[in-house]
């Protein structure tokens, strides 16, 4: 059985190709998340099991290369399969909601479209785009693990 460094680096490997040197994986990182500051030698240490991901540089590996960041999650060990196909359930895209507008209280019954639950979603990666745009200083840098 891989441990969840042994399962990241096969990971990196399987999204970068195993022949693909860590600056070029570190570019695509940083290309394709914006205020990302990974370093080849850092992706030289999660390759070499040696260091673990932080959620956001599992997240920034995973959109990257295309990928949804859940499916970096579980093969990290931070979510179960079960946990990820669950993540679209409607209480949780109400609570969600709830927590962002700032209400309390326990969470309305009834059902929810599969469209509504995009709909939800998209607005909110929406605002996230949104507030990273505004964000000129003091951008996290994602190699700090």
């Amino acid at each position: 059985m891989n441990t969840s460094r042994e399962a990241v680096a096969l990971y990196i490997d399987a999204l970068a190709g195993p022949e693909t040197q860590h600056q070029a994986i570190a570019k695509a990182i940083n290309e394709r998340n914006p205020g990302s500051r990974v370093a080849g030698t850092l992706v030289g240490r999660w390759r070499g099991c040696k260091l673990d991901l932080t959620p956001g540089s599992l997240a920034a590996l995973a959109r990257a290369y295309g990928r949804n960041p859940l499916e970096a999650f579980v093969v990290a060990g931070l979510l179960t399969l079960d946990e990820a196909l669950d993540a679209l359930d409607a209480d949780a895209v109400r609570l969600i909601k709830r927590i962002e507008q700032g209400a309390s209280g326990p969470v309305a019954d009834g059902p929810i479209s599969l469209e509504e639950k995009r709909r939800l979603f998209q607005e909110r990666a929406s605002q996230v785009r949104e507030d990273a745009a505004r964000d000129e200083g003091g951008k996290p840098t994602l190699g700090e693990d």
